[in-house]
């Protein structure tokens, strides 16, 4: 709720974010933080406080957020130039560099896979939180990956977008 507020306010006083800010502001902006935790009432697998928290778990969440907000932010580009009064990474990239937008959208799609591959390195780090956890961890990984996979896909299939990244 803060960072829609946040990101209200912004748009309501014509500020476009700079990408760090914006990037910040994204992160509290996207369902990921929230959907994460269904994720253990779905499956049925309750992580304990401690492994939920894990410094590389919570990394590799906020890489999921990053993924699934980012491509969302590619795909929803023309639309958010036109309504989003800058609050896009490609937008707030492309003010924050004075770069074309076309520049812009490429520098995303090159985060959007240098991301991809830190979130796939980091998962495959992962360490073992012992035999009786570590279904439940495989499974919390799982749910993140899966929820930017849906992105993409929803994204790919859904008319909201006419073109897609």
């Amino acid at each position: 709720m803060d960072g829609n507020w946040r990101e209200a306010v912004a748009k309501e006083n014509g500020r476009v974010p700079g990408v760090a800010e914006y990037i910040a502001l994204r992160r509290a902006t996207s369902a990921a933080y929230v959907s994460y935790p269904l994720i253990e009432f779905v499956g049925g697998r309750v992580l304990p406080d401690a492994v939920y928290h894990h410094p590389l778990l919570r990394r590799i969440g906020t890489l999921g957020n990053d993924l699934l907000s980012w491509y969302n932010d590619l795909a929803s580009m023309e639309r958010d130039r036109v309504t989003s009064g800058g609050h896009n990474l490609v937008l707030a990239l492309a003010a924050e560099r004075n770069v074309p937008v076309a520049e812009a959208v490429e520098l995303v799609a090159e985060r959007w896979r240098d991301t991809m591959a830190r979130f796939q390195a980091q998962r495959a780090a992962v360490p073992s939180f012992g035999p009786a956890l570590d279904e439940s961890v495989t499974a919390h990984l799982d749910g993140i990956a899966n929820a930017v996979r849906g992105t993409i896909d929803w994204t790919l299939e859904s008319a909201r977008y006419p073109t897609h990244p």
